[in-house]
């Protein structure tokens, strides 16, 4: 009897075994295979080319904040109002000024009292088409990247409670909120809701609409000779296009920049 059970422990563990081998075998068959997936997907986009330039099209709107003019009117007074950050100090109009394209023109970024901040805020222009947020792509739309910001520690420091309280003492922010939303009293997802509605009407479209665009669209007077020679060598000599392309020019590529050391003589 213990020599039966004794044989049947040992099939046991071997086919254990086996299967641990099997399983680990086929992980690193699979880990070997993932390298040569990915080079021949990036061989395909590089045999296919960039995408040519295009005009922009309509900013897409998610289903869940659909825009509407009292939404977008409230999410404008929202962006201009320091209440939304942690002293009432930085609100999103601080790092995002008008005068310096809706963006921030130094090296970095205001930060928040006491701080220093390590990067410069982007422009909101445009910011509705773009799938990733921040210079590192981590926020995907632009109700996270509201919210990131306005809480973040070197930006607007903000505390959910504070800021919906600030917000709730003012009579008119009460009204708007509960016309837009139907709340009693401002929430904090609908503040970042309402900031994104209106960032999402800052585009270069309609009456805002860039000449290259309207070149692109068929008006061959949009542009000077020279801006069309320039586009010629920007997407064929210059390979500017390899990198910047498509109806954002962007190709969208969140990555580290290699500088590398270049003969003062190299072409």
């Amino acid at each position: 009897m213990r020599m039966k059970k004794l044989t049947l422990t040992l099939v046991a563990a071997a086919v254990a075994a086996l299967f641990t081998g099997c399983q680990a075998t086929a992980a690193k068959q699979e880990s070997a295979t993932a390298p040569a997936k990915m080079s021949a997907a990036k061989m395909a986009m590089k045999a296919a080319g960039p995408a040519p330039l295009a005009p922009l099209g309509k900013a897409p709107i998610p289903p869940d904040n659909k825009l509407t003019p009292e939404k977008v009117e409230l999410g404008k007074l929202l962006f201009f109002d320091p209440r939304v950050g942690g002293d009432a100090s930085t609100g999103c109009s601080t790092c995002h000024e008008p005068e310096q394209g809706w963006a921030w023109a130094e090296d970095f970024s205001r930060g928040y009292p006491g701080t220093v901040h390590w990067r410069n805020s982007q422009s909101i222009i445009n910011s509705a088409y773009f799938p990733r947020q921040f210079w590192a792509g981590s926020a995907s739309s632009n109700e996270k990247q509201a919210k990131s910001a306005a809480k973040g520690g070197v930006a607007g420091n903000g505390e959910d409670d504070i800021m919906e309280a600030r917000l709730a003492l003012i009579p008119d922010y009460r009204k708007r909120f509960k016309e837009v939303f139907g709340t009693e009293w401002p929430i904090i997802d609908d503040v970042w809701h309402a900031i994104s509605a209106f960032e999402r009407t800052m585009n270069t479209t309609g009456e805002h609409e860039v000449p290259i665009d309207k070149y692109l669209k068929g008006d061959k007077s949009a542009l000077s000779e020279e801006q069309v020679r320039g586009m010629a060598l920007f997407n064929g000599k210059a390979g500017c296009i390899n990198c910047h392309n498509g109806e954002l020019t962007t190709a969208e590529r969140h990555g580290r920049l290699k500088a590398e050391a270049v003969s003062p003589r190299q072409p």
